[in-house]
């Protein structure tokens, strides 16, 4: 008895979301990996205490607000709170998810031990807003992170029209 496709073209989409999601996930822990090299060639990377963060980038901007993503990593053996953000080219700086209408502000942001986090435009970001000018290709700027219990980081921001300069 001959079977016809209808199943198999259904299940397909699964398998290639299924396959997005695991590049996704491949290239999140590759970035984290590099940045916990020694001397690793990314230079506004940073640590803090068990706390790494990657390469931090936001896109040109034409309005007075926007986005920063960046991927971070708890090394550590307990959770971690992102409780606050702030930065000279920005008024206001916060975590939000979501876009538009649709965005929410979050109050923190808890990283588990060993569960690398991208911030990106699909989840959990760093937005600005009251920007003092418009962010253009290869402008950089400063991002203190506030960590509860941990401290404070400086990081550099690069701007970029897509990650990995």
């Amino acid at each position: 008895m001959k079977r016809g496709t209808g199943g198999a073209a259904r299940a397909k989409p699964h398998i290639i979301r299924d396959k997005e999601v695991s590049m996704r996930r491949i290239a999140l822990t590759l970035a984290v990996l590099l940045l916990l090299l020694p001397g690793s060639a990314l230079a506004h990377s940073a640590k803090l205490e068990k706390i790494a963060i990657g390469h931090a980038w936001a896109p040109p901007t034409e309005a007075d607000a926007g986005p920063v993503y960046m991927p971070l990593l708890n090394d550590g053996d307990s959770e971690v709170h992102l409780v606050e953000l702030s930065s000279p080219v920005a008024e206001k700086v916060y975590l939000r998810t979501g876009k538009g209408a649709n965005a929410e502000r979050i109050g923190d942001l808890v990283l588990q031990p060993g569960q690398p986090l991208a911030l990106a435009a699909w989840r959990v970001h760093v937005w600005m807003e009251g920007l003092k000018r418009p962010l253009k290709v290869d402008d950089r700027f400063l991002l203190t992170l506030r960590f509860k219990d941990a401290g404070e980081v400086a990081i550099d921001v690069i701007v970029e029209s897509t990650p990995g300069h």
